[in-house]
């Protein structure tokens, strides 16, 4: 004895009310997850609240097209002679057409002779 032998107690004694019962307490748990109430509406919410935010936020409105007020297409081949100063310079401004050429100042006043001093380039 007292190795690890026991006694089978087959009485019970009262303690008072609420402190144990003769019957078998059965206690239900779920081992797989079950998808409650409140999860299916929550997923049914997500999707239609997106589309009610998509269909009532507001949007940007594009800005009416404003007639131009010079076809920079028209005449470009002659724009010097054709174009006013007020159409170059807005087509200058907007399309990049008829902008005035830069002048690029003059480096050499005088000609090349590139045959000069051919025959002895060498040595």
């Amino acid at each position: 004895e007292g190795h690890g032998s026991y006694i089978q107690n087959t009485s019970m004694d009262y303690i008072g009310p609420g402190a144990g019962a003769y019957e078998k307490e059965v206690h239900v748990t779920y081992g797989a997850f079950r998808c409650r109430t409140c999860c299916i509406f929550l997923l049914l919410l997500v999707p239609i609240l997106s589309l009610l935010a998509f269909w009532l936020w507001p949007r940007r409105t594009p800005a009416p097209a404003q007639a131009e007020a010079f076809n920079c297409f028209a005449d470009y081949e002659n724009w010097r002679n054709a174009w006013n100063e007020a159409k170059a310079n807005y087509c200058c401004e907007k399309a990049g057409r008829g902008c005035p050429q830069p002048e690029y100042p003059e480096y050499h006043k005088f000609e090349y002779n590139c045959h000069s001093g051919y025959s002895n380039w060498f040595f």
